[in-house]
């Protein structure tokens, strides 16, 4: 956090299979999620390779199922995390994280990914999706966000093949 606050968080990108990169993310996913009401699908349909910094993208993969978990909150829910080739874009993969949440609040329109920016959790520093997009952006990234009140949240990251 201290790193990112001081604009010195680097990423190291290298070519690695996105199927060792999801069936870590798999194992991570199940003890972020022991003990809560929240279930989890990760599906790899792109079984190629990707450009990335495994370790940074792991911190983006944990702040936004963390996010989610604490959105659904005791009521539960489901966290899908999706691997697949970008429509229309054969040189990047596209990562999609959804959740059956209540979806973001209006007042966080246009400030979610400002440092500092939170709304409703009494631990929260508003750091996460700070540091998410920081990060997408450092692996010359995408970072979409798409949300509906009542029915979940996806943000969905396209990043480099090769």
């Amino acid at each position: 956090v201290l790193a990112f606050a001081r604009g010195q968080s680097q990423v190291l990108p290298r070519k690695l299979w996105m199927r060792e990169f999801m069936s870590d993310l798999e194992e991570m996913l199940q003890i972020e999620l022991a003990g809560s009401r929240v279930t989890h699908v990760v599906e790899d349909r792109h079984r190629g390779s990707v450009r990335m910094d495994d370790a940074k993208m792991k911190r983006v993969m944990t702040n936004l199922v963390r996010n989610a978990r604490e959105a659904m909150g005791d009521a539960g829910g489901e966290i899908s995390i999706v691997a697949e080739a970008a429509p229309n874009d054969d040189r990047r993969v596209l990562l999609r994280v959804s959740d059956t949440g209540p979806g973001i609040p209006a007042e966080m329109e246009g400030r979610l990914f400002q440092s500092f920016a939170t709304h409703g959790k009494a631990q929260g520093t508003g750091l996460g999706l700070a540091i998410v997009k920081t990060i997408v952006d450092q692996h010359e990234g995408t970072l979409t966000v798409r949300s509906k009140p009542g029915v979940g949240t996806a943000f969905e990251i396209g990043l480099p093949i090769e």
